[in-house]
C-alpha cells in the first residue's frame, strides 16, 4: 500500500473516532486542548515522508492521543472539503474563535461571505483551522503555520534543507535530471513563498513564525521525526501544567 493510501485510510478511521467522540450529542465536547503540528517545508525537503514517520512516531508514545494522530497535506484538506468530512455542526463552535492577530485578508474574505461563494483558498483555511483545533493532526504546506499562527494549539515546523540535496531527492523522486530538479526546487520554493505572502501577507522564510526549523538534509526522516515528536510532547506538557496552575 502506498503512502498515500496508507494517509487517506488513517484520515477516514481517525475523523470517524474523532467525529463520534466530538460530539454525540450534535455539540462539540472537548475539554482537553490536544496539540497539532503544522509543518512548512522548502521543496525537496521530504516533508511528506517525515509526515509519515512523525505519525507512526506520536501514534506509538503520544499517551493522551487516544485515536491517534492524522497527517493532512493538500490533497487530503481538499478531500475533506470535498466530501464534507467534518460536518456543519462544528462550524458553530470553530469559527468563531477569529481573533486580531489572524491574517486580515483571511478574516476579510470569509466575515460576512456566504460558504457557497467561498474560493477553494477560503475552504481550505476553514478545514486547516477546523482539523487544528480538532487536535493531534499535522497539516502539511497550504499556508497552515500562519493560517493558525493565533491557535494556542499549534505547533509551528519548518523544513530546511540544502538546494543540491533538495534537488537530489527530487531527481529521484520525480525522475529528473539534477538541472532539471534544481529549477523545480527554486520555482517550487517561489511559488510557496508567493502564496503565503499574496494570500496571508507573511513571509514564509521568518524565522519567528516558527517554534522549530529543521535542516533536513543533515537529518534522516526518522531522526527528523523523533525530534519534531519529542519537541511537541515537552511542549504540550508545559502548556498543559501552565493551564493547571
Amino acid at each position: 500500500m502506498s503512502v498515500h493510501s496508507q494517509m487517506i485510510n488513517r484520515m477516514e478511521e481517525f475523523l470517524s473516532c474523532r467525529m463520534a467522540e466530538e460530539h454525540p450529542n450534535g455539540r462539540l465536547h472537548q475539554e482537553v486542548e490536544r496539540p497539532s503540528i503544522m509543518i512548512s517545508r522548502e521543496a525537496g525537503a521530504r516533508g511528506l515522508e517525515i509526515g509519515a514517520k512523525l505519525v507512526d512516531y506520536l501514534t506509538q508514545f503520544d499517551d493522551t492521543a487516544e485515536h491517534g494522530w492524522a497527517l493532512f497535506d493538500q490533497s487530503l484538506v481538499t478531500r475533506v472539503i470535498e466530501t464534507k468530512k467534518l460536518p456543519e455542526v462544528i462550524r458553530e463552535y470553530l469559527i468563531p474563535v477569529i481573533s486580531d492577530t489572524r491574517p486580515h485578508e483571511v478574516i476579510d474574505t470569509m466575515h460576512g461571505t456566504p460558504p457557497s461563494e467561498w474560493t477553494l483558498f477560503q475552504h481550505s483555511a476553514d478545514v486547516i483551522r477546523r482539523l487544528c483545533q480538532l487536535g493531534n493532526v499535522i497539516i502539511l504546506g497550504r499556508g497552515a503555520n500562519f493560517l493558525t499562527q493565533d491557535l494556542p494549539n499549534a505547533f509551528h515546523i519548518r523544513l530546511v534543507g540544502d538546494p543540491d540535496d533538495r534537488a537530489k531527492a527530487l531527481a529521484n523522486t520525480l525522475g529528473l535530471s539534477q538541472a532539471e530538479a534544481l529549477a523545480y526546487v527554486e520555482s517550487t520554493d517561489l511559488a510557496r513563498a508567493s502564496y503565503v505572502r499574496r494570500h496571508l501577507h507573511r513571509e514564509i522564510n521568518d524565522p519567528a513564525a516558527y517554534h522549530l526549523m529543521l535542516n533536513a538534509s543533515r537529518l534522516d526522516e526518522s531522526t527528523a521525526a523523533r525530534i519534531i515528536g519529542d519537541s511537541l510532547m515537552e511542549w504540550a506538557c508545559g502548556r498543559s501544567q501552565t493551564m493547571t496552575r
